[in-house]
């Protein structure tokens, strides 16, 4: 009976044991490939790349202050595509639809 109950509480820890460093590994995998913030001078730097001029702009309400980045044509026939990101998230994750060809016409 020893011998089981001991045998139970090894497989207990083990798998205790795979589930945190399956969620330690998963952690540093998605922080490892996310781009953290970067600079306006350097968005900059990766829109004109494409020959892009985008416009950095807050949009003021009371629960405090939203930035928005905006690509494509300024005009009242043009569509809004809004692209909204988490935390930890940032407009960097939207560049390369913010860039797209089709996207700014």
């Amino acid at each position: 009976m020893k011998k089981k109950k001991r045998k139970i509480q090894q497989s207990v820890r083990f798998k205790k044991r795979h589930v945190f460093f399956l969620i330690l590994f998963t952690g540093l995998f998605v922080m490892g490939r996310y781009e953290m913030k970067k600079t306006r001078i350097e968005q900059q730097a990766y829109f004109q790349q494409f020959g892009i001029e985008p416009q950095f702009d807050w949009i003021e309400n009371p629960a405090g202050q939203l930035h928005y980045t905006q690509t494509g044509l300024d005009t009242d026939s043009a569509i809004t595509v809004v692209f909204l990101h988490g935390s930890p998230g940032s407009s960097t994750d939207f560049e390369a639809f913010l860039a797209d060809s089709l996207l700014i016409q």
